[in-house]
Parts: C-alpha cells; structure tokens; sequence
C-alpha cells in the first residue's frame, strides 16, 4: 500500500513569497508583490496551485508592464496599471475555468482581441 501523505494548502502570504522569488530583475520588490497581490485576488477562488498561478502570472506580467515600458505609466500608477491589466483578467477568467490557458491559445486570443 503506497503511504498517503496530506500537505495542507498554502497561505496567501506563502503563495505571495514563493511567486515572488522570480522577481525580474528590472522592477521593483514591491512593485512586483503589488502585481501578484492583484493576481493573487483574482485568481484565487479558481486556482491556488503553485504551477498554475505561475504560468498566468508568467502570461499576464508582461502585459501589466506594458504601459510602463511605452512611458504611460510609472511602477506607482497602480490605478493605470489595473485599467490596463483588468480587461486580461476579464478573458482569462473563463478560460481557466475550463483549463484552456496555454500560451499558444492565450498568444492566439490576446492578438486577435486587443
């Protein structure tokens, strides 16, 4: 009989410092937590597995800095960064309800979408 082990889930605050870890490093700590807070809020009442979080976050993080990167907005405008990020959240919502959040389909949807 295979032994039967049981991992309790990860608290937020752990999920937080795990998904953290790979902060890029052109940004800053906390404007990085502040993104996967959000992401985190979000996403939560779909998904809590380490994996999963990490590749929406690894599909969304670009997206969120978008507006950084074209001098739209600073790492403190989080209310620019929301707006811009929010529509995103929006359509991966349902998709991953129904798991069908790989980068070729989210790379194919996000191109004809926006």
């Amino acid at each position: 009989q295979p032994l039967v082990v049981y991992f309790p889930e990860y608290k937020k605050d752990e999920v937080l410092e795990i998904l953290s870890l790979d902060c890029p490093s052109e940004y800053s700590k906390d404007f990085y937590h502040t993104f996967l807070t959000s992401l985190w809020n979000v996403m939560n009442s779909i998904s809590k597995d380490i994996r999963e979080l990490r590749h929406i976050r690894d599909l969304l993080f670009p997206i969120y800095c978008e507006p950084i990167k074209s001098g739209q907005a600073t790492e403190k405008e989080t209310w620019k960064l929301w707006r811009h990020i929010e529509p995103y959240y929006k359509n991966i919502l349902p998709r991953l309800y129904i798991r069908e959040s790989t980068r070729y389909v989210w790379t194919k949807y996000r191109f004809m979408n926006y």
